[in-house]
């Protein structure tokens, strides 16, 4: 595992806005973070320490406002659900991590400055590295010792529970499929939004005396729009309060998608959702990406202005 580390420490070496000390300072972060099992007290202080130091480092080098957000959001999970399960909260921080790791992904893959790439891919990678430092969950969730044993029983116990977390119980829904007690809740608002909307479009169009959307004018159509982003919005905060564990279930899957693991962890097709929310903190995929930055950052030539 230590040589995942060294890795990542090659990889900071390429990227343009790190100094050594950060680099002295991310090593020394790994070797905790690849070194022998801590107790769970120590794990979540070390966990608290280590991403504070990182956070210092990134908020210097990006003005990026939705990411210094999910930052924030993650360092609260690392702090809150004090009244979840074990499987709550390690979900919820990973949820967090997920999203960031995402988003950064996202960032680096769509920026077209090189050197703007550069430092986007710099951050990536130090929060890649970030993740290591909660690798005590999707170790757990693996069935994996401080030793490297697997226990194939522990795994098959948290398919159930994280699939329980996501979904809800299960239930046979309208005679014909198998749902979670979540998932049909969330089938049923989403229903109940799309009749919304047809029935507000149908009284639109007959108040303006029009017969679709396309026939309304520019003025007409703007007044629909605002409407129809405040039913938008309206839904969005609805399932964020009602159904939180899916809106966390989405945040896996986005990650899952931008980072290229779907063909890895499809939790819909059947495949282990211990790997839907825990392939992005193996050591596989670790060195996988780690090469990818890398690789990619290496073909960037940055003109500092």
């Amino acid at each position: 595992m230590k040589k995942i580390s060294d890795i990542i420490i090659i990889l900071l070496l390429f990227c343009s806005s790190l100094q050594a000390q950060e680099l002295s300072d991310i090593l020394n972060a790994a070797k905790d973070a690849f070194g022998e099992a801590k107790d769970a007290g120590k794990e979540q202080a070390d966990t608290d320490a280590e991403w504070g130091n990182t956070m210092k480092e990134i908020n210097k080098k990006i003005e990026d406002r939705k990411f210094k957000n999910l930052m924030g959001n993650f360092s609260e999970a690392l702090n809150k659900f004090s009244n979840e399960s074990k499987t709550g909260k390690c979900l919820q921080i990973m949820g967090a991590y997920a999203e960031m790791l995402a988003y950064c992904d996202l960032k680096a893959e769509t920026e077209t400055d090189p050197c703007k790439k550069k430092d986007w891919l710099g951050i990536e990678s130090m929060v890649l590295f970030a993740g290591t430092a909660i690798n005590y969950c999707p170790q757990e969730f693996y069935g994996l010792s401080a030793d490297g044993d697997k226990d194939d029983g522990v795994s098959k116990q948290y398919e159930i529970k994280i699939r329980n977390y996501f979904f809800g119980n299960q239930t046979l829904y309208d005679d014909s499929i198998v749902l979670g007690e979540n998932q049909i809740e969330l089938f049923e608002l989403g229903n109940r939004a799309k009749n919304m909307y047809n029935d507000a479009l149908a009284k639109f169009l007959k108040d303006k005396g029009k017969r679709s959307y396309s026939d309304l004018d520019p003025k007409d159509k703007e007044t629909f729009n605002l409407w129809l982003k405040k039913l938008q919005f309206d839904f969005s905060e609805t399932v964020k309060h009602e159904l939180p564990h899916m809106v966390l279930y989405y945040k896996f899957k986005f990650a899952n998608e931008q980072l290229e693991l779907n063909n890895l962890a499809n939790s819909e097709a059947g495949q282990p959702i211990v790997n839907f929310v825990g392939k992005m903190f193996t050591p596989e995929f670790l060195v996988k990406k780690t090469l990818e930055i890398a690789n990619e950052n290496g073909k960037l030539k940055c003109i500092s202005k």
